[in-house]
C-alpha cells in the first residue's frame, strides 16, 4: 500500500532506472507507517491536495498533546489558537485548580466533564489529553482519575469514524504507553488487565447499530455519542469499565 501511494504521489520518483533497466524505488514510502520518518511540510500538502484534511490532521495538536514532549502550557496555548473558543475554555476551566483549591463545585465540575465526553471528535480528545496532563501536573489526582476514564470513553467513541477505525488499538497503545501511566501508583489507578480495545470498539459498533440501525451514519455527531456515553457509562458499564 505504501508503494502505490507514494507512485500516485510522486511518480517522478519511480522514473529512474537502475543498470539493469528496473524502476529505482528508495523505500522511502515504507517507512513512514513504520514511524521510521516524518513527512516534511511539502510533502503534506502535496497530500492535502489530493485528500483534503489531511494536513489539518497530521498537524493536529492531539499527537503532541500525547506525546508529552510540549510542556502543558504550551499544548495550551496551541489549543487557544486552534479549537473553538469554547471548547478551550472549557478545557481551561475543568483544569482550574489549585493544590485542591477548586473553582468549580465538585458535582458541577463532573457534569461538566460528561457533556463533554458527548461532544466526542479528535478536538475534544485533544482538549482533554491536555487536560490530563494539566491535572496530573497540579497533582490533583482524584480529577485526573475522572479525566482519564473520560478521555479513555472519548478515546473509544473516536475510534469508531474513519481514518481511527482502522488504527484503533495503535493509538489506544499510543495512550496506554504516554498518557495513562502519569496516574500509574497514585490514587488512581487504571488497570489495563486484559482490555481488548478493538472487541470494545466492535461493541460499540454493535450496540449503536442495533440502536440506530442504518441510520447510524446519517446521525448527527452529538446525538451518537450522546448515545454512545450512556452505553459505555450505564447500560453496559460493566463491559467497558477499567
Amino acid at each position: 500500500m505504501p508503494y502505490r501511494i507514494g507512485k500516485f504521489l510522486e511518480p517522478d520518483g519511480f522514473e529512474k532506472l537502475t543498470v539493469r533497466n528496473q524502476r529505482y524505488h528508495t523505500q522511502k514510502w515504507n517507512a513512514y507507517p513504520e514511524g521510521r520518518r516524518a513527512p516534511r511540510a511539502q510533502l503534506i500538502n502535496l497530500v492535502d491536495s489530493q485528500l483534503p484534511g489531511s494536513a489539518w490532521l497530521i498537524n493536529h495538536v492531539v499527537w503532541d498533546a500525547i506525546e508529552g514532549g510540549r510542556s502543558v502550557n504550551a499544548l495550551i496555548r496551541r489549543g487557544r489558537d486552534e479549537f473553538p473558543f469554547d471548547l478551550m475554555s472549557l478545557t481551561v476551566e475543568l483544569g482550574w485548580t489549585q493544590w485542591g483549591a477548586e473553582h468549580i463545585p465538585y458535582p458541577d465540575w463532573l457534569a461538566k466533564l460528561k457533556s463533554a465526553e458527548c461532544a466526542a471528535d479528535l478536538n475534544m480528545l485533544a482538549c482533554l489529553t491536555i487536560l490530563v496532563r494539566q491535572l496530573c501536573k497540579k497533582r490533583d489526582w482524584i480529577r485526573a482519575g475522572h479525566a482519564a476514564e473520560s478521555l479513555y470513553r472519548t478515546l473509544l467513541i473516536v475510534c469508531l469514524s474513519e481514518p481511527f477505525r482502522q488504527f484503533s488499538v495503535e493509538l489506544y497503545d499510543a495512550y496506554k504507553a504516554t498518557v495513562f501511566p502519569l496516574l500509574k501508583r497514585r490514587k488512581w489507578n487504571l488497570d489495563f488487565t486484559g482490555v481488548d480495545f478493538e472487541e470494545r470498539v466492535e461493541l460499540l459498533e454493535y450496540l449503536l447499530d442495533q440502536i440506530l440501525g442504518d441510520s447510524l451514519s446519517l446521525v448527527a455527531g452529538t446525538r451518537a455519542n450522546r448515545i454512545a456515553v450512556e452505553l459505555i457509562r450505564h447500560h453496559y458499564r460493566d463491559d467497558f469499565m477499567l
